[in-house]
């Protein structure tokens, strides 16, 4: 008896897997098609782009000790905005409470843990990309004692924290645990993002791996939120649109302030 109903178990679990498989599929083609326009953002050469190694190089060959470049960080090109703006739109229609769509509860039952490995691993994830800008500003301080970059990485983060848990305590989704309602957007994502991309601003672009390496941990976040059951999607994609923002804002906003109070 005990030996049919471990068959019966065997053969519901493999009917299960069959009938998700296509969805795997549609989930790993979207997951590929999300880090692709990511990694775009992250190539893409915007105008005003910090050249922090660049000035480290020239500072380190005797030269004068250059400026921090003043130019707004914030792309011009519409289509750069449509990344982060359409990650919170589709997050945003995503919500459970709107009832418009089945995909956070399909790409839950989906990816979420069969068993729970990787415990707290997102916990200290998030704060790799963080840590590897916070890193350049710090070097920035040594060799040319320069704070500006640290003032907008400082002001990028204070901004994100503002932004996410301004949206939080609103409480509009339930988190998938079932915990608490301050589901939407995802803290752990934004924080993971605005890192990612603060990193991908101090680096020339002939650094891009190194940017590619900040966003590839940022979306391991992401999944990572998703696979512990503590966020939905449509939490996820919100969080690392409001963090790309924050950064964009933080930067561009404490570089108006330099340049208003260098002359003075």
């Amino acid at each position: 008896m005990k030996k049919e109903n471990d068959n019966r178990v065997a053969v519901s679990f493999t009917e299960m897997s069959a009938s998700k498989a296509p969805l795997l599929r549609r989930v790993q083609s979207a997951s590929v098609f999300l880090f692709c326009a990511v990694l775009t953002l992250c190539l893409q050469p915007l105008q005003g782009q910090s050249q922090t190694l660049h000035l480290l190089k020239q500072t380190a060959q005797g030269s004068a000790a250059p400026q921090f470049p003043q130019p707004q960080i914030v792309p011009q090109n519409a289509y750069l905005w449509s990344i982060p703006v359409g990650l919170i739109a589709t997050g945003t229609v995503l919500l459970n409470g709107l009832g418009w769509f089945d995909l956070n509860l399909r790409v839950r039952d989906a990816l979420r843990y069969r068993e729970y490995r990787a415990r707290h691993t997102d916990d200290v994830l998030q704060f790799v990309p963080m840590s590897g800008a916070i890193g350049l500003d710090i070097y920035q301080i040594g060799r040319n004692e320069n704070w500006q970059p640290l003032f907008e990485s400082a002001s990028s983060i204070a901004l994100m924290v503002v932004l996410v848990h301004s949206v939080k305590f609103m409480h509009i989704e339930l988190r998938p645990d079932n915990s608490t309602w301050n589901s939407f957007p995802s803290g752990h994502t934004a924080t993971a993002f605005v890192g990612a991309e603060l990193l991908r601003q101090k680096l020339p672009s002939k650094y891009w791996y190194i940017g590619a390496v900040g966003y590839a941990a940022a979306a391991t976040t992401a999944y990572l939120r998703i696979y512990h059951n503590r966020h939905w999607l449509g939490d996820t994609l919100a969080g690392a649109g409001v963090g790309i923002v924050a950064a964009w804002l933080g930067t561009t906003l404490t570089r108006l302030y330099f340049d208003r109070n260098r002359g003075r």
